[in-house]
This record gives structure tokens, sequence and C-alpha cells, in this order.
């Protein structure tokens, strides 16, 4: 039989026994031998295996997540990308992608542009029905204006303030398309050259003032919604114009972001007041021309850049300062 035992000072023995009977007598025959180096060895074995399986267990893991993180960078890029398209640097994504996800981003495009196609054609409608509304509002006002009205002072009025409020809106649109154009939605944005002709319509518009319109501008594309920035520009422009005395001065400053600073002559406000004037109709002055809204639809449009829109008093115009900040990455 073989089995362990243990010998002098505790060391492990492997014994071999055997029994026989000779000569009616009995006969154990053990011969043993010492496992302590058998049992360093199997110790050492064992502890180069435990190391060779975690070495094996971390680089298959450590394998493995670099093949997961190269397998998923096509959708990194493409998550990028529609990071990009939301701030509307870029119109589509790349189709520079592995052929098992082409499908997925071509359907995205093709969704991106029809949004772009409905958000035009709104946009076009619009200008439209504001023209369209033109004439039939320009009898309106003859309307009102008849003699069977002046016995009804009270429905006259209001019947005037009505159509003049509709008037606005008309105006507003009519000059948003002015300004606008017939542009792609998401087409890049170039300052110097849209200001200057801004600049001339916006003298046109109010030439009995006289204006001094001073435009700083870089001459550079870039990749934001034309016309959103003419939207945003074109109601601060027109604002200032609206109350300025004789100068309107207008600097665009192309950093890691884009500043726009929009400052007149005019009479300004206080903080008080500047705090009060993204609200949607309000007006300081009701004697002024305007429904209120030019503001807060620029508001509206800086927020959805995560921008920030400022308003306080110019200290070299002595007016009204507004001042937009967007981040361009």
């Amino acid at each position: 039989s073989v089995y362990h035992l243990e010998g002098p000072e505790q060391r492990p023995l492997l014994v071999l026994g055997l029994g026989l009977i000779k000569f009616g007598h009995r006969i154990n025959i053990s011969v043993a031998e010492d496992l302590s180096a058998v049992d360093h060895d199997i110790t050492s074995i064992r502890l180069a295996y435990f190391e060779l399986t975690l070495i094996i267990f971390v680089s298959a893991i450590l394998l493995q997540r670099g093949d997961v993180k190269r397998s998923l960078l096509p959708l990194v890029k493409i998550g990028n990308e529609l990071e990009q398209v939301a701030v509307k640097h870029q119109q589509h994504i790349d189709l520079d992608v592995p052929i098992e996800i082409q499908p997925l981003v071509k359907e995205i495009n093709r969704l991106l542009e029809l949004v772009a196609r409905r958000l035009q054609q709104s946009r076009t409608a619009i200008g439209n029905l504001a023209h369209a509304l033109k004439q039939p509002m320009a009898l309106l006002f003859k309307v009102a204006e008849h003699p069977a009205f002046e016995d009804y002072p009270e429905l006259k009025q209001q019947l005037q303030a009505q159509i003049d409020n509709i008037h606005h809106c008309i105006e507003r649109e009519l000059k948003r398309a002015r300004i606008a154009g017939d542009q792609q939605v998401s087409t890049a944005f170039n300052p110097r050259e849209e200001l200057y002709s801004l600049a001339e319509l916006l003298k046109n518009i109010y030439a009995e003032k006289q204006l001094t319109i001073s435009v700083s501008a870089p001459d550079l594309r870039i990749h934001l919604d034309r016309e959103d920035m003419l939207e945003i520009i074109g109601n601060l422009m027109d604002n200032a114009c609206k109350w300025a005395k004789h100068e309107v001065s207008v600097d665009v400053v192309f950093t890691n972001d884009l500043t726009i600073a929009i400052a007149d002559d005019g009479p300004g406000c206080s903080e008080a007041e500047a705090q009060l004037l993204t609200q949607r109709g309000l007006r300081l002055d009701e004697s002024v021309k305007g429904h209120g809204l030019g503001l807060a639809i620029v508001s509206d449009i800086v927020n959805s850049y995560k921008g920030e829109l400022q308003i306080s008093r110019c200290q070299r115009l002595g007016g009204f300062l507004a001042t937009v900040v967007l981040p361009l990455c």
C-alpha cells in the first residue's frame, strides 16, 4: 500500500508498504521517500501556473476591450458627427464607415435632409404668406379709416389695434425673408460679406436718420446656420438702428467662440430694464414701432446654440449694447 506519513522534523514522507507471510511469520517492509523537495516543486509549479493564468486572463480582457473599442469607433465617430449636426457645423454624416452600419448612416442622412428641406419649406411658406397678406392688410387699413366707423370709436380703435399687430408680424416676416434670402439651410456664414450688405439694407430702411453703421468682422466662413446668424444679427441691428440717434457699431470676433457685439448711441436702458427686455412682446417705449418679439427671438436662437445673450449699456457710445457669445465646439 501507498500512504503519506509525517517523518522526522515534520517532513512529509511517501511510504510504500508491503506485507509478507514467510514461514508463519508476517513480515512488513516499508520504503519511505522525503517529499519536501517534491512539494516545493509542486508549490512553485502551482504559483507559476497561477501567475501565467492571471497574465493570460488580464491580457484576454485587455485584448477584448481593445477589440470592442475598435469595433465601436465608427459609432463614436457617428455620435461626434451628430453633435456637429446638432450645432449646425455640418449638414450630414460621413459615409466612410464599415459596411455593416452604412444603412444606419444613410437613413440618418436621409432624415436630416428631410428635416432641412421641411424647415426651408416652412420658412419659405411663412415668407410667401406674409407677402400674400400684405395687400389684404392694406385694404383693411383703408376699411378701418372709413367714415362709417366714426360713430363707433371704440370698435374702430380695437380694429386698428389688431390690424396694427398683424401688420407688425407681417413686416417682421418680410424683413426676415429679405435678410435671409433664398439660401439653403445650414449654409456657412461669412460675417464680413453678410454684415456689410445688411448694414446697407438697414441704412435704406432708416434713411431719414442718416445713420453711420460701422462694421468690424472677419472675412472667413463659419460653420453656423446662415439664417440663424442673420436672424440674430438682423434683429439686434434693427433694434440698434431703431433707437440710435446717429451711430451704430457692429463687432464680430472669432476665437474659440463667436462673439457679436452691437451697440448704438441711443438712450440705452438700466440694468433692471435689461433683465426684462428678452421677455416676448415687451417694449420699454410703446411709441416706437415694433412688436417686441426681436430680442426674445434672438434669445431663443442663442439658447438653442447653448450660447449667451448679454444686454447692458455701451460705455463708448452711451446707448444700448447687446453681446452674443456662441460656442463653436
